[in-house]
């Protein structure tokens, strides 16, 4: 008979190759109730390789689920010298592994006198199967929801389907794309980056989510498509490629440049400018807006926030504002103030309006803009006003006034100027002071 400490001296039984391998070997010795374990079984638990483990308390490390199947495996092999080979989950420091049980029966004159076996570690292998289900039913969803085009490569990444959908999208028909790299439908420069960026997601098996790349249509068009991509294996688990749907995202990503380019302007222009969706519930702000409140751009838009920057004088009619807006679907526009700090007040001009969108759902669109700098000058023209009519007050009082024209001929007198001179306004008008001097 061979017990443990002899298969531990073969060199692939090395602790070293165990741990490579991920793999620890156990022994049950049924005359002495005695199990022996190797050092990589005490790693996979993470226990004190000094502390004895009875058969008895390796059963109970194994999960409520999983710990009968292995007792029956394990008394089969006993009494009848039945071999196993089954998974389960184990009991490792507040959290439970995944390992794979093998063993069979070591026989003296027909009876079974040890139960040898192995103890795999392989967590790793179901955590990658588990992601690749979430990935595949994460695929099929994107599937049934896209009129995209579906395509297959191999290992070396030559199409080895295509579904008609691509000419559509590039022009090609199916079978003038069968063969080809999927980087020589791409713009060279892009199938250059890909290539580079993609090499360790490739080779660590990893899925595309959301990539997006310029195309090369056959009559020379460029066409911005995105992908999302999974690995594809066989039945016997090897590798052999992608799958993935490709969509064409080019005016998707025109009317993109078109809204950034806008907001830009926006921001040159200090425009703040802010969006709400009924149905998505959710608030948006583009940079200026930020600028405008004073607030990090890394703080979620929020409309109390908001609220609680506007004046207290103003606040209240400024929520009717945009209650009534979005109530009444209609455009409304106000000057008010945002208290920034315990000393800085910033006077802006707010215009909100609302409509529907076609599923029923009501979008918010409001711009806000400085107008503080408009705003004082209109205070100081006003104060200006005001202090030139005091002193047209003044002068009406005490003195005598006359305006002309470069030419002479009066514009305006006051009733002192009347008094002195004997005549009356409508005699003076459009004559020159020479009436009043003869």
């Amino acid at each position: 008979m061979v017990g443990i400490n002899e298969y531990m001296s073969f060199p692939y039984c090395s602790s070293s190759i165990q741990e490579l391998l991920g793999i620890g070997i156990w022994e049950y010795d049924l005359d002495s109730d005695t199990l022996h374990w190797s050092r990589e079984i005490y790693r996979i638990y993470q226990i004190d390789e000094n502390v004895r483990v009875p058969l008895e308390t390796a059963f109970e490390l194994i999960s409520n689920y999983d710990k009968n199947r292995v007792k029956r495996a394990f008394e089969l092999c006993r009494k009848k010298g039945k071999p196993f080979d089954l998974t389960a989950q184990v009991f490792n420091q507040n959290h439970f592994c995944w390992v794979r049980y093998k063993g069979r029966a070591i026989k003296h004159e027909g009876q079974v006198v040890k139960i040898f076996g192995t103890l795999e570690d392989i967590n790793q292998e179901i955590e990658e199967k588990e992601a690749q289900k979430k990935h595949e039913a994460f695929f099929e969803g994107i599937l049934a929801s896209s009129q995209g085009w579906v395509w297959e490569v191999d290992v070396d990444m030559n199409v080895i389907s295509a579904s008609s959908m691509i000419e559509e999208i590039l022009g090609f028909s199916a079978e003038e794309v069968i063969g080809k790299s999927i980087y020589s439908l791409m713009k060279p420069e892009d199938a250059i980056k890909l290539q580079n960026d993609s090499t360790y997601q490739i080779d660590s098996r990893l899925p595309f989510y959301d990539t997006s790349f310029w195309c090369l249509s056959k009559d020379n068009r460029e066409v911005l498509i995105r992908a999302n991509a999974i690995p594809v294996y066989n039945i016997r688990g090897e590798y052999t490629g992608y799958k993935g749907i490709v969509e064409d995202i080019t005016s998707e990503f025109i009317l993109g440049e078109r809204s950034r380019h806008k907001d830009l302007l926006l921001r040159d222009m200090k425009v703040g400018k802010w969006e709400y969706d009924s149905k998505s519930n959710q608030l948006m702000w583009n940079h200026a807006m930020y600028d405008l409140l004073e607030i990090d751009t890394s703080m979620e838009p929020s409309f109390t926030s908001f609220v609680e920057l506007i004046h207290p004088d103003d606040r209240n009619s400024i929520k009717d504002m945009y209650q009534s807006a979005h109530a009444n679907l209609t455009s409304l526009k106000v000057i008010h103030r945002l208290v920034l700090s315990d000393t800085k007040e910033r006077w802006v001009r707010s215009e909100v309006r609302s409509f529907k969108n076609s599923d029923g759902s009501i979008r918010t669109i409001g711009y806000m803009q400085d107008v503080s700098e408009l705003r004082n000058l209109e205070e100081e023209l006003i104060s200006q006003k005001n202090y030139l009519e005091s002193i047209m007050n003044s002068l009406e009082a005490s003195s005598i006034v006359s305006i002309t024209d470069p030419n002479g001929k009066i514009l305006k007198v006051n009733d002192q100027f009347c008094k002195v001179s004997g005549y009356s306004r409508d005699e003076l008008l459009g004559n020159t002071h020479g009436l009043v001097n003869s």
